[in-house]
């Protein structure tokens, strides 16, 4: 997997942003997520190279290590694959 754009939404799965938390709703549970989990999130099917987006936050959080960002958010994605929020 290259491009966010290989991802897919589970439709039944709902992101919600309380106060200064983001929640995802799926299958009757709810997982808390941090705000760079909820901009992964976002951007699954987005037609943009996994790297450009892990650059991208690099950036945003003035990181200089895309590599690490990269190795977190693939985890990410797979936990979210594993939850069934996500399919690849």
């Amino acid at each position: 997997m290259n491009n966010l754009n290989e991802i897919n939404k589970n439709e039944n799965a709902i992101i919600r942003k309380l106060e200064d938390n983001y929640y995802i709703f799926i299958d009757g549970k709810c997982y808390k997520v941090n705000e760079t989990g909820a901009l992964v999130y976002k951007y699954i099917g987005s037609d943009m190279p996994i790297s450009l987006f892990c650059q991208k936050m690099a950036k945003k959080y003035d990181s200089e290590s895309s590599e690490m960002i990269m190795k977190d958010v693939m985890a990410f994605i797979e936990f979210l694959e594993n939850i069934n929020v996500l399919s690849v």
